[in-house]
């Protein structure tokens, strides 16, 4: 009797686990919407871009930008206008030629599309950054059994901290090569960083996905190949502090020769004075790969990271930053390394 009972469940269990039923859902999509970037700086010409919105269906293939070319963008600096932009030669680019920003200055940007609800945004241009110093020094990592050595540099960089102010940073790593004597040919490569001081830096390894599309300040022409650390300055409480890391390149020294092999390694090391909403920015872009990177965030089980937008009735970013730059040169060795082809 126990048997038929127990073949009884079983079935059930099978019929019940076999069914299917379809769900219809609706899902209210959002409504399309113009799109505003643009990111300022001291002493340079204000630049923006106008799109709109697309839906983006596949993770792999984004898809392609549809600018705006016939916006209206008025721009007020300190709340008086100080004009209209005017078309620029790319897509969806504008410009207001003759006005050139201050440190502090605000910035207010409105928008009219014709298509769309009117964009407005505004940010204040940061601090400019100043770097006091920058020690260095250069090791070897002994080659064990399964890791074959490397040159690596210390660096201690010491900067001012403007008080009576939040201020937010990004630190931006990368290496480059200038082949051949005499020229401005650059060839960059990927740059490894260890940091030992992750009480300021809010990830612990480095972040590598593009600056915005719209940023044309020069300092970011290689996002792909730059490490990005960003943090604020809650946990320092002088008015200067100290960042200790350390750069791991492909390339540990210079070659030097009247051959076309000839080239010079230099690290650049940037650090950036951020608007809030370039910080925020950022921080969602982070939190977004550290969800990706979960276990249960990949299949759905956590909550989604929207990226950061300061753009009223739209989407897009305007931000502001500051940069100081310092560049190591590395010095030449006797015989340039076997197997890079250069």
């Amino acid at each position: 009797m126990n048997c038929f009972i127990k073949a009884g469940w079983i079935l059930i269990c099978f019929f019940m686990l076999s069914c299917e039923r379809n769900i219809e859902l609706s899902i209210d999509l959002p409504e399309a919407s113009a799109v505003l970037n643009a990111s300022l700086s001291a002493d340079s010409v204000i630049t923006a871009t106008v799109s709109r919105t697309v839906r983006y269906y596949n993770d792999q293939t984004p898809p392609p930008v549809h600018f705006i070319d016939k916006a209206s963008i008025e721009v007020f600096v300190n709340d008086r206008k100080q004009g209209v932009m005017e078309k620029g030669e790319k897509d969806g680019q504008y410009r207001l030629p003759g006005y050139y920003l201050s440190t502090g200055d605000r910035i207010r940007m409105e928008v009219q599309t014709g298509d769309f609800a009117p964009l407005s945004a505004e940010v204040s241009i940061p601090s400019q950054p100043e770097i006091l110093s920058v020690d260095t020094q250069m090791y070897v990592k002994e080659a064990t059994a399964s890791y074959p050595g490397d040159k690596r540099i210390d660096v201690e960089l010491r900067f001012k901290e403007p008080a009576n102010e939040t201020n937010y940073y990004m630190l931006a790593l990368s290496v480059y090569l200038i082949k051949r004597k005499d020229t401005l040919a650059k060839i960059y490569l990927p740059l490894s960083v260890t940091h030992n001081e992750d009480l300021l830096f809010e990830e612990l390894s480095p972040a590598y996905f593009p600056a915005p599309y719209y940023h044309d300040y020069y300092y970011f022409n290689d996002h792909y190949n730059t490490s990005f650390f960003i943090f604020n300055d809650r946990a320092i409480h002088s008015d200067a502090h100290t960042l200790k890391f350390t750069l791991n390149n492909m390339l540990n020294s210079s070659y030097d020769s009247d051959s076309l092999s000839s080239f010079t390694v230099i690290n650049r090391i940037c650090l950036y004075s951020l608007s809030e909403s370039y910080y925020l920015y950022y921080r969602s872009k982070f939190l977004q790969r550290k969800q990706s990177e979960d276990p249960f965030g990949s299949v759905g089980l956590r909550e989604p990271v929207p990226t950061y937008t300061n753009v009223r009735n739209g989407y897009g970013l305007l931000s502001a930053v500051q940069a100081a730059v310092y560049e190591l040169k590395v010095a030449p060795a006797g015989m340039p390394p076997s197997g890079q082809g250069y």
